[in-house]
């Protein structure tokens, strides 16, 4: 095989230098995601990582907020933290997105294209564990029934997307769900475990 010009040899050191640079970029096989175990080290750094950067995790999920698609203007961004393999227990992954939706219509279950679902999809098959959710808005309801005053929480789709993915262990009772709504000068948050959230919410079922 010929090579470019010009290119140098690495070594094998160098090589398995280079994997482990790349190594967190790589998709996790189905084989390490059924077999990886997250340790109460994981659980717990990711949870430090996350009291130290929810301001920036809420200013990621404004920005795909902006970016978000809605016929009628009703947007929301999130973003998510979540445990993959492969990687250090400080190395916890961040993933966004936001809300879809191009025309009027009621749409349910997973065809409703919410920004918490969209950014869940995102993580699927990569993180082994979902630490936190932040969705932000300027919204203070969804339109179905809702035990929020302030500030927009997830609608009942939403919810029953995360029972299902409590019952599959993608999500943990001692899941940061965060809402957040920047209308005003003031941000406004909520912040509870899921476990909080459902409990809230358990009338849905």
């Amino acid at each position: 095989m010929s090579e470019f010009p010009g290119k140098s040899q690495y070594s094998d050191a160098e090589l398995e230098a280079f994997k482990e640079m790349f190594k967190k970029d790589r998709r996790p096989t189905r084989e390490e995601l059924e077999n990886f175990v997250v340790t109460q080290e994981h659980w717990d750094t990711a949870l430090a990582l996350y009291r130290r950067d929810r301001q920036w995790m809420i200013e990621a999920a404004a920005k795909s907020r902006d970016k978000a698609t809605s016929y009628r203007g009703f947007k929301v961004g999130a973003s998510a933290m979540g445990i993959e393999p492969n990687l250090s227990p400080n190395e916890p992954v961040l993933y966004y997105s936001g809300n879809f939706k191009y025309s009027p219509g009621e749409v349910k279950g997973e065809d409703k294209r919410c920004a918490e679902r969209n950014v869940l999809d995102a993580a699927k098959g990569r993180a082994k564990v979902i630490v936190a959710l932040v969705a932000v808005s300027k919204e203070t309801h969804t339109g179905d029934p809702i035990k929020a005053h302030d500030i927009l929480h997830p609608c009942k789709d939403c919810r029953d997307m995360f029972r299902k993915h409590l019952a599959e262990g993608f999500m943990r009772e001692d899941s940061i769900i965060c809402n957040v709504n920047d209308a005003g000068k003031e941000i406004k948050i909520e912040e509870r475990t899921l476990k909080d959230l459902l409990d809230l919410y358990s009338d849905d079922t």
